[in-house]
């Protein structure tokens, strides 16, 4: 398949898909996308999403000028940002644009008590739990996208000796903050919700607060490392 493809979700929003796998590169190209049309806006613009490989862009058909297709502003667009050649599982973690993303450390307590599938995670990969936390800790993750629920960050992409899968019956609440691992992924839930992600630690940091500005504390394309914390740490935080 030709990348990128632009498609219909409806009569009001397309997608913009540059590529089908967890990359780098690709979502790097989501962004730039994304940084362009909010710089400069074409009529009729409301919203833009971004994911893993793809930006749905959100429109008013009526605003936009001289009847001209979507399809065709997008695509010129995209002709003049003069994008590189398409990149299929370039899975580099580091791009050189960053368009005005951040590095970031969060603390994360990986007590047993907080993280309460860690031993479980540790015993399924064959490890010790400081094993598990090393790996975690000692691993740069990119931002994909923020979805599922305001201020909810999938990061990625995971060592390989840290893929588990998702729950069979999900946690029926998991408390704000909990760091979990699914899949190539990991993630921190901003608020109490039902969860089916292996959870082995917390972090105090709010990752949603409705009044802040932004609200997200992350944003697709920042760069965040995990810094393991001791409990008493974590309670000064909180």
């Amino acid at each position: 398949m030709t990348y990128p493809r632009i498609y219909a979700i409806h009569e009001q929003a397309l997608t913009i898909a540059f590529g089908d796998v967890i990359s780098a590169s690709i979502n790097a190209r989501v962004i730039a996308l994304q940084k362009n049309l909010e710089a400069d806006p074409f009529p009729g613009l409301i919203e833009l999403v971004p994911s893993y490989s793809s930006l749905t862009v959100y429109v008013e058909p009526v605003r936009i000028p001289d009847g001209i297709p979507i399809k065709e502003l997008l695509l010129q667009r995209l002709a003049s940002m003069d994008q590189p050649p398409d990149k299929k599982g370039d899975d580099g973690e580091n791009d050189s644009k960053n368009y005005d993303n951040k590095n970031w450390v969060i603390p994360v307590c990986y007590d047993a008590d907080l993280g309460f599938d860690l031993h479980w995670v540790a015993a399924h990969l064959g490890m010790l739990p400081e094993q598990v936390v090393a790996l975690h800790t000692s691993t740069t993750f990119r931002v994909y996208m923020i979805g599922f629920m305001p201020g909810f960050a999938y990061m990625g992409t995971l060592p390989a000796e840290l893929e588990v899968p998702r729950k069979n019956i999900p946690t029926a609440t998991v408390p704000a903050g909990s760091v979990g691992l699914a899949g190539k992924q990991t993630g921190i839930y901003p608020a109490p919700t039902p969860g089916g992600w292996q959870v082995i630690g917390r972090t105090p940091l709010a990752l949603f607060d409705k009044k802040r500005n932004p609200a997200c504390l992350l944003k697709a394309g920042d760069l965040v490392q995990f810094s393991s914390i001791s409990r008493t740490a974590f309670d000064q935080f909180t």
